[in-house]
């Protein structure tokens, strides 16, 4: 894996980052020069002097010289992996979307005129759609770097994860829009019967209305004078009430823990998640490459040398990331590992000792039994030697009784021969 992140490093660095930096900047300056065009351009066209019209063309001919590259881009991937493996990939029909809506609305200004409406229309719709994309086409480009790369990742894994959830809402939205819909509709058909003006029919005249209200009022933005207005004002009020507790106590609190688990869930491997954004990004690069450049030995070595220094230097290509926040499961993890790692030490620590005092109780006794039996040795070799010496001392003794006994004998028989 160390190898791999290696590699990718490098490829970044040789020539993904110019690349998408490139690309990047082009991006922004389109998004900026056409949001500023939607403004300023229309007038400069259809102004009576002739240098502002001079400068609203050359404007607009900048404006698509300015798109040029990324359509030449989306064309060389397109001619490149062909149609299947292209449309397969959602931020490439992203952003073929976004420039065919730039180059439509640049296209009607060539052809706007003040009686057409319908075409005035149409290009209204193409021109925000287009500023709305061009914008949002910049987090495409902010993939590829490791700083915002997982946040990317972790917007498009809430989206996921709450998409179940955005269906309950939506349920819950419209079931209550249409009973406070239906509530104020006898309001409604009283006060136009009178010719009253009221602001019931202002926030509560369609169901659609309705439930732009109530999906409001999420965020506290209710306006209560069409309750106050109304004769079921208290019946009103009480399904207000049920539907903030429903939806605004119970359902934001459950999205909030939904986010909060899916943030989690990618913060833990945010470095992980942050270098497979980056990968994808070096895969679409080298898919635009031309023969010659992945040829090019400078960009594609067959073989990759690093030096780096131990982990957790300054300056390494892959530092050490234990002391960085990860996220709160992460840091658990991290707790926990640590925790059973200082209870591991302990135990083998422990066992050492014990292991060590055992060793030299047992050591210990071996020179205790060594010198008892050394001592016995001795003993024996003592008892021996007192035995022999009571053997010596019982013989001298039945010698001494044996001259007593010859000594007797004689003095007898002289005593009878005297006799």
């Amino acid at each position: 894996m160390e190898a791999v992140f290696l590699i990718l490093q490098f490829k970044w660095s040789a020539f993904g980052r110019p690349i998408y930096t490139g690309l990047l900047s082009l991006s922004l300056l389109l998004a900026i020069n056409y949001s500023l065009s939607t403004a300023y351009l229309l007038p400069l066209l259809r102004s009576r002097v002739s240098w502002r019209q001079t400068c609203g063309w050359i404007w607009q001919s900048f404006l698509l010289l300015n798109a040029a590259p990324l359509l030449a881009c989306e064309y060389w991937q397109f001619h490149t992996q062909g149609a299947r493996v292209y449309c397969s990939s959602f931020f490439r029909l992203f952003d073929l979307l976004t420039l065919s809506a730039t180059y439509a609305s640049l296209a009607l200004r060539f052809f706007l005129r003040e009686d057409e409406q319908d075409l005035r229309t149409l290009y209204h719709l193409l021109s925000a759609l287009a500023s709305w994309l061009l914008w949002a086409k910049l987090i495409v480009y902010l993939r590829g770097f490791t700083e915002t790369g997982p946040l990317i990742r972790m917007i498009a894994q809430i989206v996921k994860d709450t998409r179940f959830f955005l269906v309950v809402l939506a349920v819950s939205v419209v079931g209550f829009s249409n009973c406070l819909y239906m509530l104020f509709q006898e309001d409604i058909e009283r006060e136009d019967a009178q010719g009253v003006d009221s602001p019931i029919r202002t926030s509560y005249g369609s169901l659609f209305h309705t439930a732009l209200v109530l999906f409001a009022a999420l965020n506290s933005n209710l306006d209560y004078q069409p309750f106050n207005a109304s004769n079921f004002r208290v019946l009103a009020s009480l399904i207000y009430l049920f539907y903030c507790v429903c939806n605004t106590i119970i359902l934001l609190n459950l999205l909030i823990a939904l986010m909060g688990d899916s943030y989690d869930k990618i913060q833990e491997n945010a470095q992980a998640q942050g270098r497979y954004e980056q990968a994808v990004s070096v895969l679409e690069i080298e898919a635009m490459l031309p023969q010659r450049i992945l040829q090019d030995p400078c960009f594609f070595p067959r073989w990759v040398q690093v030096l780096r220094p131990k982990p957790g230097t300054d300056g390494g290509l892959i530092q050490d990331a234990g002391d960085q926040w990860s996220g709160r499961l992460r840091q658990i993890y991290k707790k926990i590992e640590q925790s059973e790692k200082r209870l591991s030490q302990d135990i083998e620590g422990y066992f050492d000792v014990a292991g060590a005092e055992g060793k030299e109780g047992a050591e210990r006794k071996l020179v205790e039994k060594k010198g008892l039996a050394q001592r016995m040795t001795t003993l024996e070799d003592n008892v021996e030697g007192l035995q022999a010496k009571l053997d010596q001392v019982l013989a001298l003794l039945q010698s001494a009784v044996q001259e007593v006994d010859t000594t007797d004998d004689e003095a007898e028989d002289e005593h009878r021969t005297s006799g």
